[in-house]
This record gives structure tokens, C-alpha cells and sequence, in this order.
């Protein structure tokens, strides 16, 4: 907990450390002007609000969230009960509408300020997560590390898409800095990162499996390195974790006699065929340069970037 300490506080001292370099001034200073620029987006004419980057599959889950805020609990039409979309974010972006009322463009514009401050964070953690595994200790890494996140163009849409998407990068981004930080031999320690696995996994379901194999690969770790004694601590890591969204599994169940919900229920078509190897390049491309968003795009400089 003492790196964390220090790691915060050279967030908080950067702007004022005369040792700081003139790179990473700029990046400091660029990083708060993308921050106020991408604030914008919540500024926008009333007949923009709509449009991109949020997009229909965010309108289902606003649509659940206002009728959440009117008192119509988990439902799309105000009649039926629902479950196919991600609970926790959700459940935050019903606290515009219960602060707007019927006003429905205030409470766009609030869910939109609720995205840009999950977008700021990120790239506040990313940078912080940069600068602990570079050793380097010097606050230029997490501004430039923070630039860099702010302005690759699929993460901007993965936050402004009226979705958990960018909720969820949070929330990994958070569980890496508390592996990082937290002494696992201390049971407080790791009370705290159950509960952000937890909640990671309330804000994206199928986080679920990603919490087991994390719990899986510490124990296996920890049983090649001899520290056998901490295989029940690291598997009460993963039953805090399923306390902490136990909820949401009850919901289902006792609502729709399963535990997943509707949407993973969906069919899936497992073939493989030639034409889906264009829409892998595309997912390829996105991860590997976000700065990219190259699926906007078609032709042969695209297929071409995407080969490079």
C-alpha cells in the first residue's frame, strides 16, 4: 500500500515538481485539454444528443434505466421485467433521470458527463498502471500513457456508446492496479479486491469467467512457487466476488428460472467461413491500433492497414 501512496502522489505533485521534464508538462497539458474537449460531447445541440457514438443497443439499456428512475424497476416497456443488459452501469445511469425528472435531454446530457468522467478516470489508471510496470517512477509515463488512451479513437467510442463498455475497461483497469497494490496475505486486502471483482462483474457479466480464471492462475502460481498456504485465500477472493454479485444471479433465477441472462441465450453460428475473416481483421485492428477505427472505413488502404 506504501506504492500506492506514492504512485498517488506523484499524480497530485506533477504539475508542480520542478524536476518534471518539458515532455511531460505537454503531456500534462494535453492531456487536460482532451479531457475538456471530449467534455464537449455533453454540450452538444439537443438534436445531436442521439447520435453517434451512442447507438441502439445503448438505447435499450437507457430506456431500462429511465424506467428504473420512474419507479418500473428492471424493464424496457414498463410492463414486462427484463434482464438482458449489464446491471450495475445500468442501475448509475438511472441516477440522471431521478435527478432530471421527465426532462430527458438533461438526463442525456448527465449520462453523458457520467461517461467522460469513467473515460477520464481510465486514462488516469492506464497511465498509473504504465508508470508502476515501467519502474521508472516519473510522472511524464502516466501523462503520456493517459494521452495516448484518450485519444485512440475506439476507446473513445467503447465510453460514449451509451453502454457499460467503457465501465468495464474501468473496472479491469482497477483490478490490475489493486493486484498491484494489495498484499493478498492480508485478509482486509483481499475482502477489498473481491468486492472490485465483484463489482466488475456487475457491470459485465460474462467478467465471471474472467474472475475464475484469475483466481484459477494465482493458485496454480502460488502452488509453483511453494506458497501453498494462500490457495484458501485466493479462492475466498472469487467467493466474495460471487457475494458481491450474488444479486444479480438471484434476480435471474428466481425471475427467469436461469441464471444467465436473456441475451446470452442468444443462438450463435460457429461455422467457419471466408467472409468473417474480414470482420476478425477488424476486431484484430481495433485492439492492436485503437487509433484507428479502421471498421468505419472499406476498401483497399483499409484491408491494407489491416494486414500491416
Amino acid at each position: 500500500m506504501d506504492d500506492f501512496g506514492k504512485d498517488i502522489g506523484l499524480l497530485t505533485r506533477s504539475t508542480g515538481d520542478d524536476k518534471m521534464s518539458v515532455i511531460s508538462k505537454l503531456f500534462f497539458i494535453l492531456f487536460v485539454a482532451i479531457s475538456a474537449l471530449t467534455a464537449t460531447i455533453a454540450l452538444r445541440p439537443v438534436g445531436q444528443l442521439p447520435e453517434k457514438p451512442l447507438n441502439e443497443d445503448g438505447y435499450y439499456a437507457l430506456t431500462v434505466a429511465r424506467n428504473l428512475a420512474d419507479g418500473y424497476w428492471f424493464s424496457y416497456d414498463r410492463e414486462s421485467k427484463a434482464n438482458g443488459f449489464q446491471p450495475l452501469f445500468t442501475m448509475l445511469c438511472a441516477v440522471p433521470h431521478l435527478i432530471s425528472g421527465d426532462n430527458v435531454e438533461v438526463a442525456l446530457r448527465l449520462v453523458l458527463v457520467l461517461h467522460w468522467v469513467v473515460f477520464i478516470s481510465s486514462g488516469l489508471l492506464a497511465g498509473l498502471i504504465a508508470k508502476r510496470l515501467s519502474q521508472e517512477g516519473s510522472s511524464g509515463t502516466i501523462w503520456i500513457t493517459g494521452v495516448l488512451y484518450l485519444c485512440g479513437s475506439f476507446s473513445f467510442i467503447s465510453h460514449f456508446n451509451g453502454l457499460e463498455t467503457g465501465f468495464a475497461l474501468f473496472m479491469y483497469l482497477a483490478s490490475w492496479f489493486a493486484c498491484a497494490h494489495l498484499d493478498l496475505a492480508s485478509v482486509r486486502h483481499r475482502c477489498c479486491l473481491g468486492i472490485i471483482l465483484g463489482l466488475l462483474v456487475l457491470v459485465r457479466i460474462d467478467a465471471a469467467i474472467f474472475v475464475i480464471i484469475f483466481s484459477a492462475v494465482q493458485v496454480l502460481r502460488n502452488r509453483l512457487e511453494g506458497v501453498i498456504s494462500l490457495k484458501g485465500p485466493i479462492v475466498s477472493i472469487g467467493f466474495i466476488s460471487l457475494l458481491v454479485s450474488s444479486p444479480w444471479w438471484l434476480y435471474n433465477v428466481i425471475e427467469f428460472n436461469a441464471i444467465v441472462p436473456t441475451s446470452a441465450l442468444a443462438q450463435q453460428e460457429w461455422g467457419f467461413f471466408l467472409s468473417r475473416l474480414d470482420e476478425v481483421a477488424v476486431a484484430v485492428s481495433q485492439v492492436v491500433i485503437p487509433w484507428i477505427h479502421l471498421n468505419r472505413f472499406d476498401g483497399p488502404a483499409a484491408a491494407f492497414l489491416r494486414v500491416a
